[in-house]
C-alpha cells in the first residue's frame, strides 16, 4: 500500500490481499480453488488458523479498503446495494466460520492526522499505527453508518499483526449474559487467550465492547449447536442491537479439528470447486499455540 501510494497509485482489495498472502509465506500458505467465476469481484478468503493439537478457528474473510475524506472514514460495507455483504453473511453461515472483514487501511499519511490512541503514538512514522495497516473487525460491527471514523475503526477491530496477544483479564462486558455462560465459555471469557482461541477471543472482545453500551437486555434462551465438534456447543443466545445472536456468529468457527477440505490441503491436495462462486481460496496460518 506505501509503494503504490509512493508512486501516486490507487490500489484496491484484490492485488493488496495477493501482496500480502506472498509476503507472508511461508509462514502462511494458502491455495485458490480450481473453478472460479471471473465475473465475480472482490472475492472472499477462507482463514483457517490450527494450533497444534488441531484446535482451529475459521473465518470468511472479506476485505474492504480505506477511503478517507477529511475526518470522515468509510469502506463501502454496502458495495452493490448490500449483496457483497449479504453473499458474505450467508456463505459464513453455510460454512460454520465467523463472518469477518479485512480492512486495509494504507499508510499512516493516508489516513490523515489520526491519533491511534495508544500513549506511545507518534505524529509521524507511529510504529503502533504502521501495526493497524490491516485490521480485522467482525462483520456484524460493520456498518457503513456506525463506522465513520478512525475511533470508530480502531475500537472495533483488532490489528492482524496484534491479534494473538489478548492480555485482557477479562472481556469488556458480560452483563445479561453472565448466566447463560457455560463453565468452559466463562473461563475463556475471563482468563488471557494464546495462539487460536487468541484470535477468537479478540473479536469477541471488540463486538462485547460495542454491546457494553447497548442499553437493552435482548437475552433469550442459550442456543446449542448442531455442529459435530464445535469448542463451545452452548452459547448465549443475546442479540444485543445486531439483529442475531452474536456468540454463535463469532464461536461457531472455533472447533476440535479442521474440516476435511483443510486437512487435505495439508495433505497437499488441491483445492476442487469452492464451496461458494465469491470464495477465492483458503488461507492456512498455523500457530504455536
Amino acid at each position: 500500500m506505501g509503494a503504490c501510494e509512493s508512486s501516486g497509485l490507487q490500489w484496491t482489495e484484490e492485488p493488496v490481499t495477493e501482496i500480502l498472502l506472498s509476503r507472508a509465506a511461508p509462514e502462511v500458505s494458502f491455495a485458490t480453488f480450481t473453478r472460479r467465476q471471473e465475473a465475480k469481484v472482490g472475492a472472499d478468503w477462507l482463514w483457517w488458523w490450527i494450533a497444534p493439537n488441531g484446535e482451529s478457528y475459521g473465518l470468511l474473510v472479506q476485505a474492504k479498503r480505506l477511503y478517507v475524506d477529511g475526518t470522515r472514514w468509510s469502506f463501502k460495507f454496502d458495495h452493490n446495494a448490500g449483496e457483497q455483504r449479504r453473499s458474505l453473511f450467508e456463505a459464513a453461515a453455510a460454512l460454520d466460520v465467523a463472518p469477518v472483514y479485512s480492512l486495509y487501511l494504507g499508510t499512516q499519511r493516508y489516513r490523515g492526522p489520526v491519533d491511534c490512541g495508544r500513549v506511545s503514538h507518534e505524529t509521524e512514522c507511529c510504529a503502533e499505527c504502521a501495526v493497524l495497516a490491516v485490521s480485522l473487525m467482525p462483520a456484524n460491527l460493520a456498518v457503513s453508518h456506525l463506522v465513520t471514523d478512525a475511533h470508530d475503526t480502531y475500537s472495533q477491530s483488532v490489528a492482524l499483526e496484534a491479534a494473538f496477544d489478548n492480555a485482557e483479564k477479562q472481556a469488556a462486558w458480560l452483563g445479561a449474559i453472565t448466566a447463560d455462560l457455560t463453565p468452559d465459555l466463562r473461563e475463556f471469557l475471563h482468563t488471557p487467550q494464546i495462539g487460536v482461541r487468541a484470535i477468537a477471543r479478540s473479536l469477541v472482545d471488540r463486538v462485547l465492547h460495542v454491546r457494553q453500551g447497548q442499553f437493552s437486555k435482548n437475552v433469550e434462551a442459550s442456543i446449542r449447536t448442531e455442529s459435530l465438534g464445535v469448542v463451545f456447543p452452548e452459547l448465549p443466545g443475546d442479540r444485543g442491537h445486531f439483529g442475531s445472536p452474536y456468540m454463535p456468529l463469532l464461536l461457531r468457527g472455533l472447533v476440535h479439528a479442521p474440516p476435511d477440505y483443510v486437512v487435505s490441503m495439508i495433505a497437499g491436495n488441491e483445492l476442487g470447486d469452492p464451496p461458494f462462486d465469491n470464495i477465492a481460496g483458503v488461507v492456512l496460518i498455523q500457530t504455536g499455540g
